[in-house]
């Protein structure tokens, strides 16, 4: 760009047209940077390699407690025991 434009555009407007054709993440993080527009784009290339790795792990957040608490008493939990009792007591019957 900064080859096509030679000398009739500004270095600011032009490092504003270029980072404006980034994704938005890599934007963010060079939109601090007073570098060089030339070491920008060179920083902007690692920063897509390293996104593009496959071996960047992802990470995901986990709930704390669920909603549903073994301690209630219509838990999964307490119902299963509730069950097994009741069929405690029925094959008692039948024998």
């Amino acid at each position: 760009m900064k080859e096509l434009a030679g000398t009739a555009l500004n270095d600011d407007f032009l490092r504003n047209l270029w980072l404006q054709r980034l994704p938005a993440k890599i934007q963010t993080i060079l939109s601090v940077s007073s570098e060089k527009l030339e070491n920008l784009a060179k920083l902007a290339d690692k920063i897509a390699e390293v996104r593009a790795s496959p071996f960047t792990p992802n990470v995901y957040a986990v709930a704390g407690r669920s909603e549903q608490s073994f301690d209630s008493p219509n838990s999964p939990l307490n119902e299963l025991i509730a069950l097994r009792g009741e069929i405690a007591a029925l094959s008692k019957q039948v024998e």
